[in-house]
C-alpha cells in the first residue's frame, strides 16, 4: 500500500460544496481541502495544517 500523507480528522468536519468541492469550517472560516484517503469514519486530507482547529457538525449541519 502507498504511504499516504495529510492530517486525520473526523469524517462528519468534512462538508461538500456546491461545486463538488471539500471543505472544513475552522475557527477562521471555511478551508478548501482534499481527501487523499479515508476509512472508518476517518479521512486524510491535505489543505489545513497539523493543529489547526476544525468544527465537526452533526448531521442538521449545526456546530457541535
Amino acid at each position: 500500500m502507498p504511504e499516504t500523507k495529510g492530517i486525520g480528522i473526523p469524517a462528519a468536519a468534512v462538508t461538500t460544496t456546491a461545486s463538488g468541492g471539500t471543505e472544513v469550517l475552522t475557527e477562521n472560516g471555511t478551508v478548501p481541502v482534499e481527501i487523499v484517503a479515508s476509512g472508518q469514519g476517518i479521512v486524510i486530507v491535505t489543505g489545513v495544517e497539523d493543529g489547526t482547529n476544525i468544527q465537526v457538525l452533526n448531521a442538521q449541519g449545526e456546530k457541535n
